[in-house]
């Protein structure tokens, strides 16, 4: 997943890290702290915290549901 803060700061990550290092994915140029910092103050500016840090510190679910469930966090219309 990548996306850019209000300021313009971009920040990328992977929906299941683990899925993805097992893949051969790159590794990540951040931690997963900035990043999540990072999600916050970008979903926070949208009214949408809460539910954003919800599924991105979701564990144990398909990577499918997980960005199905953030695209609902969002508030992305799924038609």
């Amino acid at each position: 997943m990548e996306a850019l803060t209000p300021s313009g700061r971009r920040w990328h990550t992977y929906l299941h890290p683990e899925v993805a290092a097992r893949d051969g994915a790159p590794r990540l140029t951040e931690t997963p702290d900035v990043v999540l910092r990072a999600a916050l103050d970008w979903s926070g500016r949208a009214g949408l915290t809460a539910a954003v840090r919800d599924v991105l510190t979701a564990h144990g679910s398909l990577a499918k549901d997980t960005f199905a469930e953030l695209v609902g966090a969002l508030g992305v219309p799924r038609d």
